[in-house]
């Protein structure tokens, strides 16, 4: 009898840990990329937004002001040989730029604050967290 019971113990804590597993980053670091609109973009033209990875492509996303929308956000886990690379590319009042918003080589300290990258989108360019040094033009 005692053996039968450490028998499920023993299968209901591997359940346990490999569900923990697939949720989680294993053996990998777990970032967050944060697209943050800023009121100088106004109320009349949306921000769209279309992310891709070499493996995943994040789909095309519009976001209005006027609606409250102010955020895009996604999790990954760091590729395994750690080379990570997400690009975006913005449109806005007819301009557009394309550009990495995170790339493995150089966000590990670029994002190193709870290793989430937060991109400020402003009027008069791209802003990486919270930096008043203007990263990319519009």
């Amino acid at each position: 009898m005692a053996s039968k019971m450490n028998i499920v113990i023993t299968q209901l804590a591997l359940f346990v840990v490999s569900a923990n597993l697939l949720e989680a980053c294993f053996l990998t670091t777990e970032y967050r990329v944060l697209i943050d609109l800023d009121l100088s973009l106004g109320f009349v033209y949306p921000l769209t937004i279309h992310c891709w990875s070499g493996n995943e492509d994040l789909g095309t996303h519009m976001m209005y002001l006027s609606d409250g929308i102010t955020k895009y956000d996604w999790r990954f886990c760091e590729n395994f040989i750690g080379k990570s690379v997400y690009t975006c590319e913005f449109w806005w009042n007819g301009k557009d730029k394309t550009f990495q918003v995170f790339n493995s080589d150089t966000s590990d300290h670029d994002c190193a604050e709870e290793s989430t990258c937060t991109w400020h989108v402003k009027k008069h360019g791209f802003y990486l967290n919270g930096n008043d040094r203007r990263s990319y033009k519009w």
